[in-house]
């Protein structure tokens, strides 16, 4: 337990700790042997068991990687030390391969690190990678630096106020300079990970073919490797379907997001992939691209409508105009509209909301409604209106939730209106056969009460702020006027429709008397016109 504590410590960078924990449990002879690895003195005189000597220092390091070598090798044999076929295998104690990993990381060892049981997952194997490559960067610049004193000082052995690093020569037996010394691979992090297909564990050698992983290890390496992920990650997303794309998209969405933050000068470097379900987007950066991916996937699910906006938002300004517009046409419950709008006014830039609505009320009134298909959690049609003029009479309620729209849903009322005359087909000879039923309950049942007097009053200003332009005030007025003759028309309209069942019903031969006898059982419509 004590060695695979101080192991994770070590690992997580509190060597301090590390250290300290060993000496509380009573083996200070282990913090000792560790202090080589440059976590500074445990000793309780002046620099008591510190290497303090440069020489010394390598030397350390070349006894613990031969060591964490060893018992690696043990470790993972199971745990014996035997090597040749005639050698007595000997049992050895597990906490061994937690000490040899401990040697392996103080030493830059990976090659030991990479065969011990231990690093048998890939991110330990790439923590060991990481390691060694910053320890042997560390000990050349030691090294240069030690050089840098000597030469200054006019020879090795010279006096330096300060203790260590006397020496820059580490010759073995036979007189050959840095023997054991480990060669890094001068910064070039995509060469030291590949060190990894040689780890004799199967999870290291292929935990790196997971895309999230592959991704941790492209960021590391840098550069090209970057870019080149990003594409394939685009690909992939774009590949996956369902659940598998819900997750996945989103990481691509948030990592592209955020080297486009970071490096935007990258992101308008990316490739976008060809997208195989058929949306024209046109010229769009992979930013664009996966944006309208997700924002797409978030608007296919109901209860996933909440973070449309959001990420609508993150989009230029025309497209996010043009999907947050093509989203709000399969919403149609009014919690679920007031909901989406209030988003879109709280992310979207000044005046973008109204920009939105008019375009989600004209593609309702003014596009092809021949292949209708009710949306789930769309109200069903009133009695005696069909659902296609029932769902165009609803889009009208986008435009009254804030004053500042009603001018737009005057205009877009009118429009409306006229598409009910229209599709009335209504006969000039005989205005009797139409009862334009659409577009009275239109009036009294779906549109407030006060729409043309609020059109009206705020059509004085120009409120809506942004780029929106706003309806003029000369246009509203035409507009009134336009809707109060339709008015004006349907409730004459509407008198002469009661007029023509009143005659239909009453014989035109009776004498005064009868009439008489009959007025008591008329209603005052009937009796007003008999008399005439």
């Amino acid at each position: 337990r004590l060695l695979r504590a101080c192991l994770f410590l070590f690992r997580s960078g509190r060597g301090e700790e590390a250290l300290e924990l060993a000496r509380e449990c009573g083996q200070p002879w282990r913090a000792i042997g560790w202090v080589g690895g440059g976590y500074g003195d445990v000793g309780d005189g002046d620099n008591d068991g510190a290497m303090e000597d440069y020489r010394a220092r390598r030397l350390w390091k070349r006894r613990c990687r031969e060591i964490a070598a060893l018992m690696g090798r043990g470790a993972r044999n199971g745990g014996t030390d035997a090597e040749g076929a005639d050698a007595a295998p000997r049992r050895l104690h597990p906490s061994l391969a937690y000490e040899a990993g401990i040697l392996a990381l103080l030493s830059d060892a990976v090659d030991a690190a990479l065969e011990n049981p231990v690093f048998e997952s890939w991110e330990n194997a790439v923590h060991a990678v990481l390691s060694a490559e910053r320890g042997i960067v560390e000990e050349e610049v030691l090294r240069m630096h030690n050089r840098a004193r000597v030469e200054a000082a006019g020879g090795k052995d010279a006096v330096f106020p300060f203790p260590g690093m006397v020496s820059d020569e580490d010759e073995d037996e036979s007189g050959a300079s840095d023997a054991g010394a480990i060669l890094g691979h001068d910064a070039d992090l995509g060469a030291a990970m590949e060190m990894l297909s040689r780890s004799p564990f199967k999870a290291v050698r292929e935990g790196g073919g997971d895309p999230f992983r592959n991704g941790m290890m492209s960021f590391m390496i840098g550069g090209g490797a970057v870019q080149e992920y990003l594409e394939e990650a685009a690909v992939l997303a774009v590949q996956l379907r369902e659940e598998d794309e819900a997750s996945f998209l989103r990481f691509a969405v948030h990592l592209v997001l955020y080297v486009d933050s970071v490096f935007p000068e990258l992101s308008t470097r990316l490739a976008v992939p060809a997208d195989d379900d058929g949306t024209e987007y046109g010229e769009v950066t992979l930013r664009e691209f996966l944006l309208l991916r997700y924002a797409s996937f978030l608007a296919s699910s109901r209860n996933l409508w909440s973070q449309v906006a959001l990420y609508a938002s993150l989009l230029s300004n025309q497209h996010m105009i043009d999907m947050y517009a093509d989203f709000l046409l399969q919403v149609h419950g009014d919690a679920e509209r007031q909901m989406t709008l209030e988003q879109a006014r709280e992310f979207f830039p000044e005046g973008a909301d109204i920009v939105v609505l008019r375009n989600v009320v004209r593609d309702m009134i003014l596009g092809d409604q021949e292949d209708f298909t009710r949306i789930p959690g769309e109200p069903l049609a009133p009695s005696g209106i069909s659902p296609v003029n029932a769902r165009m009479m609803r889009s009208i309620h986008w435009m009254c939730y804030h004053p500042e729209h009603m001018p737009d849903a005057l205009v877009c009322t009118n429009m409306l209106l006229r598409r009910f005359f229209l599709l009335n087909e209504m006969d000039a000879s005989d205005p009797s056969q139409s009862n334009l039923y659409d577009s009275k309950y239109f009036i009294e049942k779906v549109l407030p009460t006060n729409l043309v007097d609020m059109a009206v009053d705020q059509c004085g200003s120009n409120i809506i702020g942004g780029n929106a332009p706003h309806v003029p005030e000369p246009m509203v007025q035409n507009l009134k006027a336009e809707f109060v003759s339709f008015e004006s028309f349907l409730k004459a309209h509407t008198k002469y429709a009661q007029f023509l069942d009143v005659i239909s019903k009453t014989s035109p031969c009776h004498n005064a008397k009868s009439g008489a006898s009959n007025r008591g059982r008329r209603s005052a419509m009937e009796s007003e016109i008999s008399d005439k």
